[in-house]
């Protein structure tokens, strides 16, 4: 308890002392959050996708770049039949990645829960970067 208390003093103290607010606080983390955003889209952007069409998610996710998704889930459409991968970068960017013929993951699941492990060894067939409400919500507000 004395060791959050003389944390929260410190905060405070150090806070006040070179003059900033809590809202400038703030505004500074929002601009480190769109420039970590922007920084991501242009890496995606400039990433050859194409390079691992037939190979194994795995191969897809080990990569440097890629690797950076905040969070991942599965599509299933229609209902129960799993259809894509989709990473999340940031709202309203994601990678969807496709695997159509499914050697390790069942394609249907009465649950809707697929298995992230398995799924990392199939073939990919196909990558798709959305990205259209992150260009039209994000990037033209905050150029």
């Amino acid at each position: 308890m004395t060791i959050r208390l003389l944390i929260s003093f410190l905060t405070f103290f150090t806070l006040n002392s070179i003059g900033q607010t809590k809202d400038s606080i703030s505004i500074k983390y929002k601009d480190f959050i769109l420039d970590r955003d922007t920084t991501i889209r242009n890496k995606l952007l400039k990433f050859d996708l194409n390079n691992f069409i037939g190979k194994r998610v795995n191969d897809l996710l080990s990569n440097e770049t890629i690797a950076e998704y905040d969070t991942y889930w599965f599509s299933d459409e229609p209902p129960f039949k799993l259809n894509c991968l989709y990473l999340k970068y940031a709202n309203g960017l994601y990678l969807k990645v496709f695997a159509s013929s499914l050697r390790y993951q069942p394609r249907y699941s009465k649950e809707r829960k697929f298995n992230f492990e398995l799924y990392k060894k199939e073939k990919i067939s196909k990558i798709v970067l959305d990205r259209k409400w992150f260009e039209l919500n994000i990037a033209k507000k905050n150029p």
